[in-house]
């Protein structure tokens, strides 16, 4: 339970930077999902109950909106999220008529039965308990109701970037570059600002460039190296001259929680990681859905330009 909670607050705090979605996504990774959203409500009936499972801050309910305003439908979609999100207004997902309950896990969602036409999740079914959740949806969608999930997979690039910046993460507290900022911070301000002369400053100073320069040297050969280029330049700018007439107490309160900020990101990253699905437990996630009264009519990878980006998951209550 204090896991779960660790990993609630930090997707609570991701969600209130009012961020759509966890992961970069570019213009033909956005299209494609469009696209895919597009094609799984084609056959929605107007004012059809739609239930999103991991709804963050509406990124799917978004694309449902684009493709209801592009046929002159509507569905009443109500989205359920485990973290406390900060959602765009209400205006931006029109013509849906939206509900988003946040601190609200699927698996104990106080749903009735019967209460959904369509069940939908983007990379979100995943991370719930999934036994709980595959049960509860068995109940809360109607006869001939549809299910429809984009979830991560372990093999998909988004789970192997997930991969590349955890051991970026890695090296970056091998490194306790930040713990040498924050010496050298509180050094000079010992020294009123001026390190010259001071043997120790100059000690840190070259260590503290020597650190960046390892650093950067090995993020090079990496596929996607830019958590790593990124914390390098963060760590180098609390000694811009742009920053100097901020007090020494400011610089470490924001140091402080530049390092809070990377614990949330550490803590969300590795919840990615033990959430993308393994081929056996994709198995597992049919066959218990199957068990239950759902008929699977869709499993294949989520491909586009070539790469993969998890399994669509498809499937009719009979």
């Amino acid at each position: 339970m204090a896991e779960r909670s660790e990993e609630a607050l930090s997707w609570s705090n991701f969600w209130q930077a009012e961020l759509s979605r966890a992961f970069a996504a570019d213009e033909a990774q956005e299209q494609a999902l469009q696209n895919f959203w597009t094609a799984a409500c084609s056959s929605w009936n107007t004012k059809d109950r739609v239930l999103d499972i991991g709804c963050g801050n509406g990124a799917l309910a978004l694309s449902l909106a684009a493709a209801a305003r592009e046929t002159g439908r509507t569905f009443s979609y109500t989205g359920l999220d485990q973290a406390a999100i900060n959602p765009p207004s209400h205006s931006d997902f029109e013509p849906l008529n939206v509900v988003l309950r946040d601190n609200t896990p699927a698996e104990t969602a106080p749903l009735p039965d019967s209460s959904f036409e369509r069940i939908v999740s983007q990379y979100g079914f995943e991370y719930c308990d999934r036994k709980a959740v595959r049960t509860k949806i068995a109940f809360w969608l109607v006869p001939d109701g549809t299910l429809s999930l984009l979830v991560h997979s372990q093999d998909s690039q988004l789970t192997a970037e997930v991969r590349y910046t955890l051991e970026q993460f890695r090296m970056a507290e091998e490194s306790a570059l930040l713990v040498l900022v924050a010496r050298l911070v509180s050094r000079l301000h010992q020294l009123g600002g001026a390190e010259t002369g001071d043997r120790q400053a100059r000690a840190m100073r070259e260590l503290i460039n020597s650190t960046c320069q390892e650093l950067t040297d090995k993020a090079e050969p990496m596929p996607n190296p830019y958590f790593l280029r990124n914390f390098v330049s963060v760590c180098l700018g609390f000694f811009s001259s742009d920053r100097s007439h901020i007090p020494h107490d400011v610089r470490l309160a924001n140091i402080f929680e530049f390092s809070k900020q990377l614990l949330f990101q550490k803590t969300r990253l590795e919840q990615q990681q033990r959430a993308a699905l393994s081929e056996g437990e994709i198995d597992e996630s049919v066959a218990h859905l199957e068990n239950l009264g759902l008929r699977c009519k869709r499993r294949e990878a989520f491909v586009f330009n070539a790469e993969h980006f998890g399994f669509a998951l498809e499937f009719v209550k009979r």
